[in-house]
């Protein structure tokens, strides 16, 4: 992502990548219309609730905007905090 920004970036090209975490899709039914399965899931996500199709394409319109267009070169997580390690919040 750095490399290629620093590249691209004299030709105004912005470049990022966006890392979703879990979120509600008919590929993962099995896992959030289980009850058990889903609360499982729940304890690792630190935002308490699965992403929705509309928490990435908003993302991806904030980022397409003009009012992005100082990000570049940097990945963007849209998942709850679900990689920041919430184990944490229960003493690991």
């Amino acid at each position: 992502m750095k490399t290629l920004a620093q590249e691209a970036a004299p030709y105004g090209v912005r470049v990022l990548a966006l890392a979703p975490g879990a979120v509600r899709m008919p590929i993962n039914r099995s896992v959030w219309s289980n009850p058990t399965s889903l609360a499982g899931l729940l304890t690792k996500i630190p935002l308490g609730r699965m992403g929705e199709t509309s928490d990435i394409a908003n993302m991806v319109v904030f980022l397409c905007s003009d009012q992005a267009s100082y990000v570049t070169g940097t990945t963007i997580y849209v998942d709850g905090a679900m990689t920041d390690y919430p184990e944490f919040a229960h003493r690991g």
